[in-house]
């Protein structure tokens, strides 16, 4: 890391209440090898109105003199994204959230790849790390807790590509997201604002954001060797989270339709019909399965809140999701691999 000169690489962390777990991803932000003579800056954004982060970052800023603090009070994830692009100054830009850490060679092998494909924005797997063991149907929560897929790195995320995200084994798998992601600045984030503010307590903004860019043209490629992982605390392991996610997802895949430019009414008539196939199909396998398989029922579950979402994607059926105060459990359970 380089604190001297304009920084090559900005990596952007929004936070909100996190505290108990920054210092061991911005430590590891730090300690990123293989960048070379590559300067690297590190943006925190605090979106905690009372400045939670604020003694945390300023302790580690006495060993990570590329670390740079910056408040944005106003809640929402999209006003703490927009604010913190503002103050980012390098070329590259990664987005890295605040519950997850990186592997030693996260960033070099997002850059190594962006510089090989000429890509505007490379994404990487997320896989889950649970703060404590799951009892019931550890392999489903496995599943609908990761990010990831077995294409080759340098694999175009078009639409027709991302096919190969939808793994049968991956409940709730999500597609292109700010939790793992580097993008050309120039090329991705010049507009004033990149992330709708109408989003930011809801969610989905991240998916209208790249749903743009592709519209635009902009070129997007898949690197399975930029791993990060997640925490997930004992009170997202359970049923009724991940339904709600689901449901949460679906709606994002309805509602960004309408939410670009332009605006894709046959893809959303597309969407709400094939949402309503799904609730339909799976909702039905949900009741039948629950008797004899549990965890078969569960997915199914998931599976019909998707198509739910998809149906029920209006305003007034959307659900907050970010301005909630998090635990702060522990960090034990299964131990990260290097």
């Amino acid at each position: 890391m380089h604190s001297d000169r304009t920084p090559d690489i900005s990596v952007l962390v929004c936070t909100f209440r996190r505290t108990h777990l920054l210092p061991n991803l911005l430590r590891r932000l730090a300690a990123q090898e293989h960048l070379g003579s590559l300067a690297t800056e590190i943006v925190v954004v605090d979106n905690c109105p009372d400045r939670s982060a604020a003694e945390t970052v300023a302790t580690l800023a006495a060993e990570i003199p590329s670390l740079h603090y910056v408040a944005e009070p106003r809640p929402g994830i999209s006003n703490a994204r927009n604010t913190g692009i503002r103050h980012l100054r390098g070329r590259l830009v990664a987005f890295i959230d605040d519950d997850e850490q990186p592997q030693p060679d996260w960033l070099h092998q997002l850059v190594k790849t962006q510089t090989e494909t000429g890509a505007d924005a490379v994404f990487g797997p997320v896989l889950p790390i649970f703060v404590k063991p799951v009892e019931d149907f550890p392999r489903l929560y496995e599943a609908a807790f990761t990010q990831s897929s077995d294409a080759p790195t340098g694999t175009p995320m078009d639409r027709k590509k991302l096919l190969w995200f939808l793994d049968r084994r991956q409940i709730c798998t999500r597609t292109t997201a700010t939790n793992n992601v580097l993008m050309v600045r120039d090329r991705c984030l010049a507009k004033e604002q990149c992330f709708s503010p109408v989003l930011g307590l809801c969610g989905g903004e991240d998916t209208v954001f790249f749903t743009q860019l592709r519209l635009e043209g902009r070129r997007m490629v898949w690197c399975k060797e930029a791993v990060v992982q997640e925490f997930i605390p004992p009170e997202r392991t359970n049923s009724r989270y991940v339904t709600r996610y689901r449901y949460r997802s679906g709606q994002t895949t309805s509602f960004s339709c309408v939410m670009t430019n332009p605006r894709r009414v046959g893809s959303l008539a597309r969407f709400m019909a094939a949402g309503a196939v799904q609730a339909a199909l799976y909702g039905t396998l949900a009741l039948l399965t629950a008797p004899t398989n549990r965890e078969r029922s569960t997915g199914c579950l998931w599976s019909a809140a998707g198509g739910l979402g998809k149906i029920f994607w209006s305003k007034g059926f959307r659900v907050q999701v970010y301005g909630r105060t998090p635990k702060a459990p522990a960090l034990a359970g299964r131990s990260a691999k290097a």
